[in-house]
């Protein structure tokens, strides 16, 4: 494998993992949400 290959599949790892991250916050943000609403529920 070239140099070249090696590089552009390293990038294409990395944009995997990225792409993996983005998925992760927004279920964490959904998750954020949902404990919010569930919060201020219990509060009233």
């Amino acid at each position: 494998m070239s140099e070249y290959d090696q590089k552009r599949l390293a990038l294409l790892h990395i944009n995997k993992i990225i792409q993996l991250m983005q998925e992760t916050l927004g279920e964490i943000q959904r998750l954020a949400i949902a404990l919010e609403l569930e919060t201020g529920k219990n509060k009233k």
